[in-house]
């Protein structure tokens, strides 16, 4: 039996081990959405894979599906996000932000949008030096735009940072996920 291969770009948002050497994979990918994906011996230290599967990495993945769940073939690095990993300030801020996509998209579908403004957030944070207050608004209000782009959030108001907070708070709350 042939299987598909699909070729996407994704970020690794989270990751589970189970059994001896497998590990379970949330991506967020440019052609599905948000997907679990598993790889198969990828704890092995002889697995090509391991390398390209780190937490928060951008990658070229191949996937195929069976049976209602996706397997991961290969994967190659796309863009380089060791400048957010080496800055705790900054892998704070951005694990929080894909902790954050994590939890409220659900199922799996397509949306550049999202898709989009991922890449340009952790473009962002590994090209900028920001710090403090600055990352404090910054992710304040990617979370908003993120939040205005899954409808949990008015999209168009305009907030304070202490009526943005409330805003995301609330819609975290009532979205009970």
């Amino acid at each position: 039996m042939s299987h598909i291969i699909y070729q996407t770009e994704g970020v690794v948002l989270n990751k589970t081990d189970f059994g001896e050497a497998d590990r379970l994979f949330t991506l967020f990918t440019r052609d599905f959405g948000k997907i679990r994906a598993v790889a198969r011996g990828v704890r092995n230290l002889k697995s090509k894979l391991r390398y390209n599967l780190d937490l928060f990495s951008f990658s070229s993945f191949g996937l195929i599906t069976n049976g209602g769940y996706w397997k991961i073939l290969n994967a190659e690095e796309s863009f380089n996000s060791k400048a957010i990993l080496l800055s705790p300030e900054k892998l704070v801020s951005f694990s929080r932000f894909a902790g954050l996509v994590d939890r409220m998209v659900q199922g799996e579908s397509s949306n550049l949008f999202l898709w989009n403004q991922i890449k340009e957030t952790a473009s962002f944070l590994a090209k900028k030096g920001l710090e403090g207050g600055d990352l404090r608004k910054f992710e304040i209000s990617t979370s908003l735009a993120l939040l205005g782009e899954l409808g949990y959030v008015d999209k168009n108001e305009r907030l304070s940072e202490r009526e943005a907070v409330s805003a995301i708070n609330k819609a975290i709350k009532e979205s009970m996920l």
